[in-house]
């Protein structure tokens, strides 16, 4: 694909050394399966390196759009890009490290995309949470990806997080 990079041996795209096709924990590698021809074949890319060409070869086309309150709201990649860049920095800011989970619970919005964009370009896991999930459902998740930030949309999701902070010793902080 034109304006992609070709070069997976270095920064967000390289291919580190692996040494099997599975794994339990998210920050061993695992080999990709590559072919000679085919989708098999493309180089390797990850999707900070994917939405950058997209926002720098059609800034302005739109990718997503709002209607609230009878009034559109849209944006263009090159907004969804810097302001899924934005997010990024703010969850390492935060105390976001590498390999540790973003809890995102939340309606269809795309405020919750860019977060989910923020968190994986900032090294983190995007977890995405049920908003009907139980209590202990969110507690299992958010341990599970050793959460650090939670994204939630309003009180009722954070009164339903609240009481497992104790269970919860990864959490540095909860953004409403």
């Amino acid at each position: 694909m034109a304006g992609f990079p070709v070069n997976p041996c270095s920064g967000p795209d390289q291919v580190l050394p692996a040494t099997s096709l599975k794994t339990w924990t998210i920050d061993t590698p695992v080999l990709l399966q590559m072919s000679t021809s085919g989708y098999a074949s493309a180089v390797p890319l990850s999707m900070y390196s994917m939405m950058k060409a997209v926002a720098e070869d059609k800034p302005l086309r739109k990718a997503m759009a709002l209607q609230q309150h009878g009034t559109w709201k849209s944006w263009n990649y090159r907004d969804y890009f810097e302001e899924s860049c934005t997010v990024a920095k703010a969850f390492i800011a935060l105390g976001l490290e590498r390999s540790h989970g973003v809890c995102l619970m939340g309606n269809n919005h795309p405020h919750w995309l860019i977060a989910n964009f923020g968190s994986i370009f900032a090294g983190g896991v995007s977890t995405g949470v049920y908003t009907s999930n139980s209590p202990i459902t969110c507690r299992h998740m958010a341990k599970d990806c050793r959460a650090q930030v939670l994204v939630l949309e309003n009180q009722h999701y954070i009164d339903k997080f609240l009481p497992l902070k104790q269970f919860l010793p990864h959490v540095k902080v909860i953004v409403q």
